[in-house]
């Protein structure tokens, strides 16, 4: 009985946490492309975009690792 409590508990926790990390990734995305519409050369903002890439890519490993624990 209480480890379908936790169990449960885990899962919501788990389910809020994917909720934030996709409201991150929609801010990250706009930010990215507001960056691309300045007026800048591609080598002057590719630092701020392999952050992006690197901040996504964490952010999709860490959804699936989210799922497959909820499992």
């Amino acid at each position: 009985m209480k480890s379908d409590i936790v169990r449960r508990l885990n899962r919501k926790e788990g389910e809020e946490m994917q909720e934030h990390i996709k409201k991150l990734s929609n801010y990250i995305m706009e930010d990215i492309e507001a960056v691309r519409n300045r007026e800048q050369k591609p080598d002057e903002r590719l630092g701020i975009e392999v952050m992006t890439l690197n901040a996504l890519c964490n952010a999709d490993r860490t959804l699936k690792v989210s799922d497959n624990l909820n499992e």
